[in-house]
């Protein structure tokens, strides 16, 4: 009937109307939509059920308006018939599109709802957590008098977000674009806010470490790797040249300058002149350069090391200006160490050498004498320049093994000024041993008593290498220097007191900035350094740590217990020979004082002291260095060692510098005409 397509049309033209629009129209819209269009249905509905009785009325009645039997509907073909099965189609026509377009509408109207809630959730997400919490936080740890002005900032920044979020609700999502970026701007403005506020406070307090400001990206300073390589490889190619241009002198290239007999050879004076060459610019170029910085997410970045104005700045030292500076922080006895050991002793064992050879061949015995002990003193303390290049190789490694980005970034690295010492050491020390001092008379000399005491001295050296090596295994196993946090520098009686102890806490700085040093675990860093990073310097380091400090002193020890147990010692002791066979007891002797006299762990082990001496400057930023159980047992090896080696020499009856060079040098030293 013509009556049922009205509300269909209804339908119809809301259903297009709110499809046209889409949920931009606001919530509202679509829940009137929905209300529409399932009341305009169910009018549908009912009309199609009014209509179904009338047609079964009419169906049960015939023409004349009589009523039809049981089976009147069934056996009767006639029009009445033919309506009542159409009414039933259409009937469940409508209820089928009614359903169909409530449940559409429905489904419209909770998408609808979905969107906005969603728009709604990602507000509160941004706008209301990200600064109701996040800055809450801020304001809290920075406390005192900032906390209140930026609790201010924080509370206007939420109010103004969930007004915005309130609008985006109740309005369009114009309105709630609109608030969205109303909250990220008071965002950002309250958080650039907060961060002044803090770098302000601490700047303005006398808490160790220092704040950096954002732009600053000042990691470790010094001069770039290729440059410190290309050094390294230059102080190698000037050490080559030297000794074959004193080769080459000694094989008489030049005849006037051959070395008459009882001189070093040629080839030691180069050595010696071309160590002290490098001295100068190894005392004066960096050395050693670090830095520690501690970063708060992107809120505060502070500096661990400061300069001597109290600033955040890397530390880059060369040997001059670190005695400068420890004598400048009050820390004299640590610049006397630096100073006796980088500058002091080089400078003896060069006038000892001058004064050595001018005497050397005097006719006053007396002379000669003075002439021996200055060459037999320059043969001790040669190795004692080196302390100060043990110190950079452990400091080096402490500070790699802070790093833990990206809370804490540390850094270090060995320039040229290492380079250039560390060479230095080692050519002075080989070419100071290469100068043999004037022999004694031959009445002077004592008789050998090796072998009445051959029983004792096996038993005494085999107990003493034994404890050396349990000593040294612990030592190099276990910490020989330690650094702490000192918590109690952060304890000043400052507004910015509680915003430190926070981050102390929060950020787990205690165990952050706690590190063991040993020489295991040094080694290992140095190695796996050379094998990955290609910097020279690394290769020097583990050439004088793993060599020098470890290698020499075992070596030492086996020649020394050789001695001991050798047969043929007392002969060889007693005949003097003047060119021993290398398995001779006076060979095993004669390379025992070399091997003693370049054995470094000794100098390693005050390189350490070094350290903990010059430390005081470090506990003024909070960082506290103490020695290790590792330092006490590498020092008792040591102890051991010095032991068996006197042991041995005075049942030898041979003075330490009465033996040669020894068979490592006696090439270098010896007469090549």
């Amino acid at each position: 009937p013509a009556c049922c397509w009205w509300p269909r049309f209804s339908i119809i033209f809301w259903v297009c109307f709110t499809l046209w629009h889409g949920p931009s129209e606001g919530f509202s819209t679509q829940v009137a939509v929905s209300v529409a269009s399932r009341g305009a249905l169910q009018l549908e509905a009912e009309q199609m059920d009014g209509m179904e009785q009338q047609w079964s009325i009419d169906a049960s009645l015939t023409p004349a308006g009589e009523p039809r039997g049981d089976n009147s509907l069934e056996n009767n073909g006639g029009p009445a018939d033919k309506v009542a099965k159409r009414g039933e189609n259409t009937i469940g026509n409508a209820h089928d599109a009614a359903n169909k377009q409530i449940k559409d509408a429905e489904d419209r109207g909770k998408a609808s709802v979905k969107s906005v809630t969603d728009r709604v959730n990602d507000v509160n997400k941004k706008i209301v957590t990200n600064i109701s919490d996040g800055l809450k936080k801020g304001a809290n740890d920075a406390g005192g008098p900032f906390a209140n002005q930026t609790r201010k900032i924080i509370d206007d920044s939420s109010n103004s977000a969930k007004n915005s979020v309130e609008g985006g609700v109740n309005s369009s999502k114009v309105m709630v674009d609109t608030a969205i970026e109303g909250g990220s701007n008071a965002s950002s403005g309250a958080v650039n806010k907060s961060r002044e506020t803090l770098i302000d406070a601490w700047k303005n307090s006398t808490l160790p470490f220092a704040a950096l400001d954002q732009d600053d990206n000042a990691k470790d300073e010094g001069n770039p790797k290729a440059f410190i390589n290309f050094v390294a490889g230059g102080i190698v190619a000037f050490v080559v040249a030297s000794l074959g241009l004193g080769y080459a002198i000694d094989k008489g290239a030049i005849p006037s300058l051959v070395m008459p007999k009882g001189r070093p050879s040629a080839m030691t004076i180069c050595l010696v002149a071309t160590s002290y060459a490098l001295l100068v610019p190894g005392l004066i170029s960096v050395s050693f350069s670090f830095n520690i910085i501690v970063v708060v997410g992107d809120w505060l970045r502070l500096g661990a090391v400061k300069d001597t104005e109290g600033n955040a700045s890397p530390c880059t030292e060369s040997t001059l200006s670190l005695i400068h500076g420890l004598f400048v922080h009050n820390n004299a006895m640590g610049g006397c160490f630096i100073l006796l050991y980088a500058i002091i002793v080089p400078l003896f064992k060069v006038v000892a050498l001058t004064l050595g050879e001018y005497w050397r061949c005097s006719e006053d015995e007396a002379l000669v004498n003075r002439s021996r002990s200055c060459i037999l003193t320059v043969h001790f303390i040669s190795k004692w320049a080196c302390p100060d290049m043990f110190a950079y190789i452990l400091l080096l490694y402490l500070f790699r093994d802070l790093n833990q980005p990206p809370v804490l970034e540390s850094f270090g690295h060995l320039d040229t000024g290492f380079a250039f010492f560390a060479a230095f050491c080692v050519l002075s020390t080989f070419a100071s041993l290469g100068i043999r001092p004037p022999p004694k008379q031959p009445d002077e000399v004592a008789a050998p008593t090796l072998a009445t005491r051959t029983l004792r001295l096996q038993t005494a050296i085999s107990a003493l290498t034994c404890m050396f090596w349990i000593c040294l295994a612990v030592g190099i196993v276990g910490p020989c220097m330690c650094m702490r946090l000192d918590e109690k520098a952060f304890d000043r009686g400052e507004p910015a007191d509680e915003l430190a102890k926070v981050l102390v806490n929060k950020l787990n700085l205690v165990e952050r900035l706690s590190t063991d040093v040993s020489i295991v675990r040094c080694s290992m860093a140095l190695a796996r350094w050379v094998l990955f990073t290609g910097e020279v310097n690394m290769m020097f380091a583990f050439v004088l740590l793993v060599g020098f400090a470890v290698v020499v002193p075992v070596w030492h020890m086996m020649v020394l217990l050789k001695v001991a147990y050798q047969q043929d010692g007392v002969e060889a002791a007693t005949t003097r020979q003047p060119n021993p066979k290398p398995d001779s007891g006076y060979a095993a002797i004669d390379s025992a004082t070399v091997l003693h006299q370049i054995a470094m762990l000794d100098v390693c082990i005050m390189g350490v002291a070094v350290v903990l001496l010059c430390s005081g400057s470090y506990r003024e930023n909070g960082l506290l260095m103490f020695p290790g159980y590792g330092l006490f047992s590498l020092l008792a090896a040591e102890v051991f060692r010095y032991a068996s080696h006197y042991m041995v020499m005075r049942a030898a009856q041979r003075s330490l510098g009465d033996l040669p060079a020894g068979v490592l040098l006696r090439g270098l030293s010896s007469d090549l005409s």
